[in-house]
């Protein structure tokens, strides 16, 4: 009956994906959400079904009538009210706007890239991420995956510049990529080379270390490029293209991965001298459990569904300024491990002695909220990224303010894997770079020829046109 359950879940899930990605009611298909939610499934069905029907076998861990009853309060609660939601209040936005709504208000007015800005912004992130990239090198090496102990220890040993550079470029990384494909995508030539080098470097930047550490921001780097795409693109989003693009960004993620594997195997073993390998599993020894959440929900649910701990989840805020206010202070309690709320609950509910447990967004929920928190998620995403990615798709609508930050948001709150007191309030980082592009934004509203106008609005009206169904 468990097991049948958690069929059931998963058929529904994938259902819910596929309404997602064409639902005939949306006048243009949103990547950005879409991206999101196959993260947001992976972590909370498809991952822990195959973890589920694994340890019905071996008889370990939360068994399969737990897993069955989790996934079906995830998916009611937290997995109906995101795309449900989203759905309603992207329709709403298109019927407030009009379908036809003539670009740039009526005054005949577009946003167009200001080129001295875009220009100055290319050298800017060029050299944040040459520096970041060089400092943190110079300083830790490439290879990070030195043991929990070890790498906390190598944080509170970490000078404040380094610090401040490398984070500000790793957590600011997904925006400045983004402002760099907007501004090459309609920019004279000049600046269009400056900005595509400059998203060269910090792509470079941004992958080599990421890469050779981590699958899921490889990947994630990867789909944030691949969604990208589909914003500037002037053509209909078709089936074939969809088709087409998904195939080369999983051919790129699958060789990250294996990038991945292979400088685990070689650098975290350099006595046993590996062989490097064309392929390797994805999941290694960890298997599906990397992106089971259920898992730890079911863990901390078991204590805290009934009465939560409304643990406040701003204290990430006190975490980040720490390191700056109270720096012995920030290194005791960097070394205990109890970083953040996510880690909080772990260590209470799952595990007093572990350091790093896999988790997702909704660990958090269901030990600060309970039930109702699933539904508040929900609602909280799927307002964000209807909103932003609204906005983003109808960008030369838009004013330069409303662009950035709806840039900000999606490529913020894209990582499921985050703790949500990290998406509401651990953006510390991305502080400078976000309110850099506020106040000199790179995009200016111009006025246009009426014939410009009718067929900017033309073609905008073009692109925004929904995914077919068969």
């Amino acid at each position: 009956m468990a097991t049948a359950a958690l069929f059931v879940c998963t058929a529904i899930a994938a259902w819910y994906l596929a309404r997602a990605i064409s639902n005939t009611r949306l006048r243009r298909w949103d990547p950005f959400f879409a991206v999101f939610l196959v993260s947001a499934l992976t972590y909370l069905v498809f991952a822990p079904i195959n973890v589920a029907v694994s340890r019905a076998a071996k008889g370990d861990g939360p068994s399969t009538g737990d897993y069955a009853w989790y996934m079906t309060l995830v998916t009611a609660t937290f997995v109906a009210p995101l795309v449900t939601i989203y759905s309603r209040r992207v329709t709403r936005e298109r019927r407030t706007t009009g379908t036809h709504q003539q670009v740039g208000r009526g005054s005949g007015s577009l946003l167009v890239v200001n080129e001295r800005r875009a220009f100055g912004f290319s050298l800017l992130f060029m050299a944040l991420a040459g520096a970041a990239f060089v400092s943190k090198v110079s300083t830790e090496g490439l290879f990070s995956r030195i043991g929990t102990e070890a790498a906390a220890l190598q944080v509170t040993q970490r000078s404040n510049i380094v610090t401040i550079l490398w984070r500000t470029f790793q957590d600011s990384a997904l925006l400045m990529a983004a402002v760099l494909i907007l501004a090459a995508s309609s920019a004279s030539r000049t600046t269009r080379k400056l900005a595509l080098g400059s998203l060269a470097v910090v792509s470079g930047a941004y992958l080599i270390p990421t890469t050779i550490n981590s699958r899921l921001g490889a990947s994630l780097y990867v789909l944030n490029l691949f969604a990208w795409s589909f914003v500037i693109s002037k053509r209909v989003a078709s089936r074939s293209i969809l088709r087409r693009r998904l195939i080369f960004a999983g051919l790129l993620i699958f060789s990250s991965v294996q990038v991945t594997m292979n400088s685990r195997a070689i650098l975290g073993s350099p006595d046993e001298s590996p062989a490097i390998r064309l392929y390797s599993p994805v999941g290694d020894s960890q298997g599906w459990s990397r992106l089971d959440c259920i898992d730890p929900v079911v863990r901390v649910g078991r204590q805290t569904l009934a009465s939560p701990d409304g643990l406040a989840p701003w204290s990430v805020v006190t975490w980040q300024l720490r390191r700056y206010l109270d720096p012995t202070g920030f290194d005791n309690f960097r070394l205990s491990f109890q970083t953040d709320v996510k880690q909080h609950f772990i260590q209470s509910y799952i595990n007093p002695e572990a350091k790093d447990y896999f988790s997702c967004s909704l660990v958090e929920v269901v030990g600060s909220f309970g039930i109702l928190g699933f539904v508040a998620a929900a609602a909280i995403y799927a307002a964000f990224f209807a909103r932003a990615g609204r906005t983003i798709l109808r960008w030369r609508s838009s004013t330069p303010s409303k662009l950035i930050g709806a840039s900000f948001v999606v490529t913020w709150l894209l990582p499921f894997e985050k703790g949500i007191s990290v998406h509401l309030f651990g953006w510390l980082n991305v502080v400078p770079v976000l309110l850099a592009l506020l106040l000199l934004p790179p995009f200016t509203r111009t006025k246009v020829a009426p014939d410009e106008l009718r067929d900017r609005s033309s073609t905008e009206a073009t692109t925004s046109q929904r995914l077919p169904t068969p």
